[in-house]
């Protein structure tokens, strides 16, 4: 085992805002520490959404980049 950290990944594309947010918040919640979640969307609300939702909560670090035709969001678990 390398001891690398696996990242998991959920394809939200397709689905809107709310029901985006609600799902990576409760992926991200059963996130163990230092662990990635990868969210892709085409919902731009979501990525903006998620940014705050970021800000709200001290146990998360999101940031997002914009690919082509998606965003990735990318949730730490601190």
């Amino acid at each position: 085992m390398t001891g690398k950290k696996q990242v998991r990944k959920i394809d939200l594309r397709g689905k809107g805002f709310p029901t985006t947010i609600i799902i990576m918040a409760k992926e991200a919640k059963s996130l163990d520490p230092k662990s990635s979640l990868l969210v892709l969307t085409d919902d731009k609300e979501t990525v903006e959404q998620a940014r705050e939702w970021g800000e709200r909560v001290s146990w998360a670090s999101v940031t997002s980049d914009r690919k082509e035709g998606y965003w990735a969001i990318h949730v730490k678990r601190l």
